[in-house]
């Protein structure tokens, strides 16, 4: 029985290694181009594509929504035949970036709305502005969800770090009128920590 398992486990491990070999080809991407997608390096991709190791799941499941299989495709013995590639990965880019555009847009739409009704039922209020500034944090937390789904992993410490700043910039904006410019201070400690926080390695 276990011998048998064993068995199965190198049969799968062969198999992934072989489609992904037959996706990234097929596809016309090298593995170095693979990998800074993953968030891997090269010889990771050629560990995986030489049956050396086998990718996570969480991974696995990452290279097949890249190149639009499932991760059921993945463990096909002949996914060559019975699964059709789609060569739209311009348009599903593109179709993910306009998503992700008119999330943003929609909160920006949200703030201006607040900010006109505001302006025109309340006479004295002066303070509308704040609701754009209020919306640049909302919008961060909206690209950060939207890049951890469909974007380049390298690219959420650069978003994890604007947010940081403009979620204190809102803090201090909220409390203006008591001038605490400090709070700006925070924000170092935590930049040097997004920092540290990209340059670990899997």
């Amino acid at each position: 029985m276990k011998y048998d398992i064993l068995l199965y486990m190198n049969d799968i491990k062969e198999t992934i290694a072989k489609n992904i070999t037959y996706l990234r080809q097929k596809n016309g991407i090298t593995q170095a181009e693979m990998g800074e997608k993953l968030n891997y390096t090269d010889k990771s991709v050629s560990k995986w594509e030489n049956g050396d190791a086998t990718p996570p799941i969480e991974t696995i499941a990452d290279i097949a929504d890249y190149f639009n299989v499932s991760i059921e495709d993945m463990c096909r013995h002949d996914l060559s035949q019975s699964v059709e590639l789609k060569p739209d990965n311009g348009k599903r880019i593109a179709n993910k970036i306009v998503i992700s555009l008119l999330s943003v847009s929609l909160v920006w739409l949200i703030a201006t709305l607040v900010f006109v009704f505001v302006r025109i039922f309340v006479k004295d209020f002066s303070d509308g502005w704040k609701f754009f500034i209020y919306a640049v944090p909302v919008s961060l937390i909206l690209v950060l969800i939207f890049n951890s789904l469909w974007g380049e992993k390298k690219r959420k410490y650069l978003i994890v770090s604007l947010l940081g700043w403009a979620i204190i910039a809102s803090v201090y904006v909220a409390v203006l009128k008591y001038n605490v410019w400090q709070i700006f201070l925070l924000g170092i400690p935590l930049q040097i920590s997004a920092i540290f926080w990209s340059k670990l390695h899997k």
